[in-house]
């Protein structure tokens, strides 16, 4: 695959994610990858587009991301830096929580269909949704019985759309319209895997995958070189 440019970067994020991928000698695409779906979930419903100059087409421009790659390819460390400013959000709103009873939300990681639909009713800008090892989110949602969740997620996807949930016990859980970001990682082999499975089998076959917009698969390094050098706290200022 071509390099990685990270001139396609905003300004503001560029030096940072060349900062942090040569301290980690891991591929910039991971780290650009993960701060721009955290961006996109952050932003959420916030922002509309109209990609058509006179046309009322509207488009939200929320992101899911992958990352594939082999074991010990630094993936992990990646993600964790490239969620590290939504965090730093997610931390102050469980501090507001403690305080005042406000359930504002950016990241949720195991949820179920129903318990999802209530976090955004109180979060309607959107969430991001990681896992860390997107394998078992995808093998859930290809199980019997969990077509309903499959088609919500494909739907959270666009951002525009209302969701309600109506049980007995539970009552009707409404959202006027529901926006989830996804981020996380898969083994090259466990994609080829699941791709061919979903090829083969029309319920899987509706492009839930082809959804992730802002996925990589970069080139690894052959070679590893030890760098200890301090943080580029400026450039990390300019993204927070």
């Amino acid at each position: 695959p071509p390099t990685f440019d990270v001139n396609m970067m905003p300004d503001s994020m560029g030096p940072w994610v060349n900062d942090v991928a040569y301290r980690m000698q891991c591929p910039p695409d991971f780290i650009a990858a993960s701060v721009m779906v955290a961006a996109s979930a952050v932003v959420g419903r916030q922002i509309t587009i109209r990609p058509k100059r006179y046309d009322d087409w509207t488009v939200v421009p929320n992101l899911w991301g992958a990352i594939v790659c082999p074991s010990g390819s630094m993936k992990s460390p990646a993600m964790d830096a490239g969620l590290s400013f939504i965090r730093q959000l997610e931390g102050q709103a469980i501090n507001l929580d403690s305080s005042q009873s406000i359930h504002r939300r950016y990241i949720v990681n195991d949820t179920t269909p129903e318990k999802l639909v209530e976090i955004l009713k109180e979060n309607p800008n959107g969430v991001l949704l990681y896992r860390d090892e997107l394998r078992g989110f995808l093998e859930t949602l290809g199980k019997n019985g969990q077509e309903g969740a499959r088609q919500m997620y494909l739907e959270f996807w666009q951002g525009t759309q209302p969701f309600a949930v109506d049980r007995i016990t539970r009552g009707t859980t409404r959202v006027d319209a529901a926006c989830v970001s996804i981020l996380g990682s898969i083994q090259p082999a466990l994609l080829t895997e699941y791709l061919q499975a979903a090829g083969k089998r029309a319920k899987e076959n509706d492009g839930l995958f082809q959804r992730f917009q802002l996925l990589v698969y970069p080139e690894t390094a052959t070679t590893y070189q030890d760098v200890d050098q301090a943080p580029d706290t400026e450039a990390a200022q300019r993204v927070s």
